[in-house]
């Protein structure tokens, strides 16, 4: 028998969420008697994750009119389009709102709906009225699936379905560690906004300046705060040493000579960029943000290195430390990029179609 695997997501353009869904649904479509669905609100766009011809995307049409016109015309495609397809399990990956319309429409239904938290559930959503409705849901389904110990042991109290703690996928197609002489850059690559306090690493940076005077700060990504943050380092005169390069679509052979990949988060369900700049082999600094996903991962001093949220003495202090020891950064870049067996995607998926097959138990 075909099991149907179903993946309910806002867009594939780029983000953590839609990263994931990409690289297990395509993994799916490999494993014999598995097909992938990929349902999304938004239709194709320019900059997206790849998915593979064998995923059977969905896209949703938005009606003209109001709030409740949309609300009640998703529920009804979701409510239509996935009894159609009638499938083995439901993930959805997307946030309360449309969670909220998915429960709805699948209030009948003999399959599981397995919702998966995706950021620090203390900090986001902030409003109350969402959290509200979140919690709503989450009592609701059938599954739930963390990135992260913190983020399970905050609804401790508040769900009792079935959970699990899975790590998210690195993609396959990752270049390998980089072993030759690195280039004098330490570099990030995000979504600019101001959850990712990258304030902190300019400020840091800062510090430690003249004593790097060939060093550059690089960050890759576009958002909302970047005017702000390009005028902030303007005032700093420091326009010529942390630079602002915009999305790349070929980001990790962009960076994979450089000597540090600071994340500066103040909260985070866990980085993509992080994960992946880490099995690349770039010696890591990152904050240990809520709920706990850096620490998941980083041994701290071994292949890579904790600082305090929000502490910017702290983070000079490690990228000091890092940037003047070479035999450091060689022996966690060759630890870090272990991360690329354990987290690949086929390891990833299968824990995730296992869990599917323990809510339906």
């Amino acid at each position: 028998m075909i099991k149907k695997i179903v993946f309910v997501v806002e867009r594939l353009s780029t983000g953590g969420a839609e990263r994931v869904v990409a690289a297990l649904a395509n993994e799916i479509c490999e494993i014999n008697n598995y097909e992938a669905y990929v349902i999304t609100y938004h239709p194709k766009e320019q900059k997206e994750y790849y998915i593979t011809p064998k995923v059977k995307r969905i896209v949703l049409k938005k009606p003209n009119g109001g709030r409740w016109k949309t609300i009640y015309h998703r529920y009804q495609q979701l409510k239509k389009v996935i009894y159609e397809i009638n499938p083995y399990c439901v993930f959805s990956l997307a946030i309360p709102k449309t969670d909220a319309v998915l429960l709805m429409a699948l209030k009948n239904r003999k399959f599981p709906l397995i919702i998966s938290e995706r950021n620090d559930p203390a900090r986001f959503p902030a409003e109350k009225s969402m959290k509200l409705l979140r919690n709503f849901v989450y009592k609701r389904c059938e599954g739930l699936v963390y990135q992260t110990s913190g983020a399970k042991d905050y609804f401790s109290n508040i769900v009792k379905c079935k959970s699990t703690i899975i790590c998210n996928p690195i993609t396959s197609t990752l270049p390998k560690r980089y072993e030759g002489k690195r280039d004098h850059r330490i570099v990030n690559f995000c979504r600019i906004e101001p959850q990712k306090n990258l304030k902190l690493a300019i400020d840091a940076f800062n510090l430690i300046r003249n004593e790097f005077p060939d060093y550059t700060l690089e960050f890759y990504g576009d958002g909302s705060q970047k005017p702000e943050l390009e005028k902030y380092v303007g005032n700093l005169q420091l326009g010529n040493r942390v630079i602002f390069h915009g999305y790349s679509p070929s980001i990790h052979k962009e960076i994979i000579k450089a000597s540090l990949f600071v994340s500066t988060s103040d909260y985070e369900g866990i980085s993509n960029s992080m994960l992946e700049a880490m099995a690349i082999g770039l010696p890591t600094i990152c904050t240990d943000c809520p709920p706990g996903g850096p620490k998941s991962v980083i041994s701290n001093g071994i292949n890579g290195v904790l600082v305090p949220v929000g502490d910017t003495e702290k983070l000079a202090d490690a990228m000091r430390m890092v940037l003047k020891n070479e035999p450091m950064q060689i022996d966690m870049s060759k630890k870090a990029s272990l991360l690329s067996e354990s987290l690949k995607p086929s390891v990833i998926a299968k824990e995730w179609l296992n869990f599917a097959d323990e809510v339906r138990r």
